[in-house]
Parts: C-alpha cells; structure tokens; sequence
C-alpha cells in the first residue's frame, strides 16, 4: 500500500472512520528511525518526537500510544492537531 499522508481521513468529521492501519504503518516508520537513532549511540532519553497536525497525531501515539517507545520518550510535542484511536 502506498500511503502519500501519515494515515488516510475519509472525511473532516468526528464520526468519520479512523485509518487504524495506517497509522500503525505511521507509528511503525518513526519507531524504525528512533530504533536507528538509539543503535547509531543516541540514549532514549535523549529522543523526542514533536509534530504539526497529522504528524503531530502521530507523534502523540508513538510517546504515548501503541509504540514501541510509547511512555519511555521524554519529550512529545504536537501543535494544532487532534487525536485519532
């Protein structure tokens, strides 16, 4: 599948179905690049994730979602964004 955004919205409204595969694939390319990060001599605890809008989602649910980092970041930042399951 190839994904041109973070994750797919159908529509601008709140019952509008959530893309929960997408962001998973979302969730997964940014845990990859902390997994880099961290084998290349970075500590964890010297890694944050901050994002504007769809990123900044996607940011929320690696720090503090379903990541592999989730709750072990000590900085996520999101500006104007909302907060999708």
């Amino acid at each position: 599948r190839h994904q041109t955004v973070w994750f797919d919205r159908t529509a601008m409204a709140y019952n509008a179905p959530e893309d929960k595969a997408g962001m998973a694939e979302s969730v997964e390319q940014i845990d990859s690049l902390i997994d880099k990060i961290v084998g290349s001599g970075v500590p964890l605890n010297r890694i944050g994730v901050a994002g504007l809008s769809m990123g900044a989602c996607v940011a929320l649910h690696v720090g503090y979602g379903a990541g592999r980092y989730a709750g072990q970041l000590p900085m996520v930042s999101s500006f104007s964004t909302f907060l999708a399951e």
